[in-house]
């Protein structure tokens, strides 16, 4: 399988190392990003690695690209290098700058959701889903970048997208590893990006089944997890992305979890197949109450993105949101998420020149 790892932030080299000590000698990698330097470093690490993994040995090489929000540039490149599939590690916000730099803008983050920052998550993904349909490639795109949030905009623009990596496939692993379980044929487990952490009660808490069965006390399941820290996490995702890249390139049925599948809000059991995946319910589960649950935890987590890409945000975030960007504090269509993108990022130049509390 050809993959293009795009991105070369911690996130894509999780997933770089990770399918680098797969043993699958039929992974070919490339790392995309805007400096070539640092795709190149992406690379040779994940070359390295493969050397002592398993019996076989996935190739990695890189290229650059001089803008990962322009279609013109990414179609060239996708063009010309021609991958099975896309992974979508690149964004242009940071979920490490509070940590790093807080300031003003961070602030504004922490204190209306997560969910605030998606068309910024959304414009690098929007832009390999329009060049994947530019050129014409049957390429398989997965975002790794909120995907919860951001693959229901790519499908309301009549984008494909596979599914997502992280959030739900990292909770599911937890759960897999919290019950004991060889592998995930057993649960099902509804969750939501805003499950990787404390809900704001028992009500809100991710779903988890066990043949069938409601498991009890999931918040207990997931504790370790939660505070694990998210720089222990992304192995996890990287180990979720090995998982799934496994079951697409076979040919026999696999239950995984995946964030966004075919653009859904947030994070399903699905059954993979080759590069097919679809929703798997726990029995007596309809659709719509698998829905009602991710739509509730989008709301915590700031914005609910309607089956029409409407984004809609919570009345706390509208309230807090509204002195700066009162368009965007009313909801916006999946059309408008480029031009908000645009208005958020002068946003983020004027508040991260301040310090917390000095917006």
């Amino acid at each position: 399988m050809r993959i293009a790892v795009v991105g070369t932030g911690a996130l894509a080299r999780a997933v770089c190392d990770t399918l680098a000590l797969s043993g699958s000698g039929d992974l070919r990698v490339r790392v995309v990003g805007r400096d070539g330097d640092r795709a190149a470093a992406v690379a040779f690490v994940a070359r390295t690695l493969a050397h002592g993994g398993g019996p076989g040995r996935p190739e990695f090489t890189s290229a650059s690209v001089a803008r990962l929000d322009q279609v013109g540039p990414v179609s060239d490149l996708l063009d010309e290098l021609d991958h099975d599939l896309v992974v979508c590690c690149a964004s242009l916000s940071s979920t490490w700058e509070a940590e790093t730099n807080p300031s003003a803008w961070t602030e504004l983050i922490s204190g209306t959701g997560f969910g605030i920052a998606l068309p910024l998550h959304a414009i690098v993904p929007l832009t390999l889903a329009e060049a994947l349909r530019a050129t014409g490639s049957a390429a398989s795109l997965l975002n790794a970048c909120y995907p919860d949030a951001v693959n229901p905009i790519l499908a309301a623009r009549g984008l494909g997208v596979l599914g997502g990596l992280g959030n739900a496939a990292t909770i599911a692993l937890a759960v897999q590893t919290g019950l004991g379980l060889a592998d995930q044929e057993r649960i099902h487990v509804l969750a939501h990006h805003r499950h990787l952490y404390e809900p704001s009660g028992p009500d809100a808490e991710a779903r988890v089944w066990l043949d069938d069965r409601p498991v009890p006390d999931v918040g207990a399941l997931l504790r370790p997890l939660r505070t694990a820290g998210r720089q222990n996490r992304y192995a996890m995702i990287g180990v979720g992305a090995a998982r799934l890249v496994a079951a697409m390139g076979g040919d026999v049925p696999v239950r995984l979890h995946v964030p966004g599948p075919l653009g859904l809000v947030g994070g399903y059991p699905v059954v993979v197949k080759g590069r097919t995946l679809e929703p798997s319910l726990p029995d007596g589960v309809t659709m719509d109450e698998a829905r009602a649950v991710n739509d509730r935890a989008a709301a915590e987590d700031g914005v609910v993105v309607g089956p029409d890409g409407r984004v809609r945000l919570s009345p706390r975030a509208a309230r807090q949101v509204k002195p700066h960007l009162p368009e965007m504090a009313s909801g916006f269509a999946a059309a408008e998420v480029h031009a908000i993108g645009a208005r958020l990022l002068a946003l983020r130049g004027r508040l991260r020149e301040l310090p917390p509390g000095g917006g």
